[in-house]
């Protein structure tokens, strides 16, 4: 290769693997820091219950109102893990405009003048308390996370590149990898481990270890509190495992193993993880070993492989090698459409769970995020991550039939679509007597859709060959583009 076609290679390499990265990457970062702002500001000012003539009649409203009242350890803690983000997003956004300190220094200011404005507010709800030590907790934790900001920066970067890359090389296999660790951290959620003989007892005796209704010969019944809704979110888990199953088959075949071997290797994996899951939540208080879930999510992962295999991968005589966007066709992803919305209503129209229960009677709760005050920090947090994760895989699937059809606006389509089947699902809740409706739930599946659009969108670009093929040099020194999702 002469100078000057080295040179050319040089410099479409780097506009091909940098630009991409760049441009995605500064509007998700702007959609981060936006976001996490906002979220900070709603959980600060949450129930929203504002009566300006009573805090004026008694302590007074705005920053000279603010006490000195102390705060314990675990609001301390609390208060700096919120902040860390703010501070980590905003320099990440910051800095693709100003230096590093300039970044941080600024970064630093809007958090302390988030903070500000959100104690200035509390003075005027009696719920909360203001007081100038979160304010200088908050600070600290919004300068914590400026300064870990290259550190983020830098591993976000390299989870951007180590995704474009598997994406582009063995796309099911990476699939595959993100549906397992999602169901594994599901599964242990909301991560309320035992301390203690008691909650260790308590967790044994909860486990059912015969997959029958009741078998209390071998173990303690179910108790007669469990959420109705049970049965209906275990059937859920179950068609993530075939998911899961359908990935772990295909990338046996993207690794050009035989049939057989895909088949079994997938069943294995997929049983592996199962066992591993409900073994794992025999040490988490809020979870209870259930030798069903594993019955029944083998059986899920089993008919996903039997689906990719026969009914996918045979027929088509393994034409999709290479070429992993011919699986997402309409045949495939209009049943997937149709399962998901189904599970979405019936799901909302289904019985209560706790949170429903205790809000009986609220009618709609039309400030967003009201409802969630008082509650634990780590279930609103696991609340938001599972409705978000599902929005976003309805986003996705909704993205690629429009994508399928030619539709330049897929993802604005698909964000239509979520919202549209988010609020189905909260005029059922506010039809069924004991649910609540939420305003709340439409605007996180909304989020969810966005940020769904921008990774992928990201990843898409991230994975891309760094070098667009000139044509130079004999056949064979050519890049061969592998068709990405």
């Amino acid at each position: 290769m002469s100078g000057l076609e080295g040179s050319a290679y040089r410099a479409v390499g780097t506009k091909a693997g940098q630009r991409p990265l760049r441009a995605g990457g500064g509007r998700l970062t702007a959609f981060c820091a936006v976001s996490v702002v906002l979220l900070v500001l709603a959980g600060s000012l949450s129930p929203f219950q504002f009566d300006v003539a009573a805090a004026r009649a008694q302590q007074g409203v705005g920053p000279l109102a603010i006490g000195w009242q102390r705060s314990t350890i675990t609001d301390l803690l609390t208060n700096i893990v919120v902040y860390l983000p703010i501070g980590s997003s905003l320099a990440i956004w910051l800095r693709r405009r100003v230096s590093a300190v300039t970044a941080s220094c600024l970064a630093t200011l809007i958090g302390a003048g988030t903070s500000l404005i959100a104690e200035s507010l509390q003075t005027c709800i009696p719920l909360r308390t203001a007081s100038w030590i979160d304010v200088l907790v908050n600070v600290s934790g919004t300068w914590c996370g400026a300064l870990s900001a290259p550190l983020v920066r830098y591993a976000a970067r390299r989870w951007l590149q180590i995704a474009g890359r598997a994406v582009n090389r063995t796309p099911m296999t990476a699939m595959a990898a993100m549906v397992g660790l999602g169901l594994f951290v599901q599964g242990l959620a909301p991560f309320d481990f035992v301390t203690s003989t008691a909650d260790l007892h308590a967790s044994l005796a909860a486990t059912r270890w015969i997959p029958l209704p009741d078998n209390s010969v071998f173990s303690a019944p179910l108790p007669a509190s469990a959420p109705p809704g049970a049965d209906l979110s275990a059937w859920g888990v179950a068609g993530m495992f075939g998911l899961l199953g359908f990935l772990l088959a295909m990338s046996g075949r993207e690794q050009l193993r035989s049939r057989q071997a895909s088949a079994e290797a997938a069943l294995g994996h997929a049983a592996l993880l199962a066992m591993l899951v409900e073994a794992m939540q025999l040490f988490v208080v809020s979870q209870a070993f259930d030798s069903a879930d594993i019955l029944v999510n083998v059986v899920g992962a089993a008919f996903g492989l039997w689906f990719a295999i026969y009914v996918v991968d045979m027929p088509s005589r393994s034409q999709w090698l290479g070429r992993p966007g011919l699986l997402f066709r309409p045949v495939l992803l209009v049943p997937a459409l149709v399962m998901q919305v189904a599970y979405h209503l019936l799901s909302a129209a289904g019985p209560s769970f706790a949170r429903g229960e205790t809000l009986a009677g609220a009618g709609v709760l039309w400030t967003p995020f009201a409802g969630c005050y008082g509650r634990p920090l780590a279930d609103v947090c696991i609340h938001f991550a599972t409705l978000g994760a599902h929005a976003a895989m309805l986003a996705v699937t909704v993205a690629l039939i429009a994508r399928r059809l030619g539709r330049q606006t897929r993802w604005w389509i698909a964000a239509t679509a979520v919202l549209i089947v988010a609020v189905a699902c909260q005029t059922l809740q506010h039809v069924n007597p004991i649910r609540v409706a939420d305003t709340t739930d439409p605007l996180i599946g909304l989020g969810a859709a966005v940020a769904a659009a921008l990774v992928c969108e990201t990843v898409r670009r991230t994975a891309r060959p760094a070098v667009t093929p000139l044509h130079v040099g004999s056949p064979a020194t050519r890049v061969r583009h592998v068709e990405t999702i």
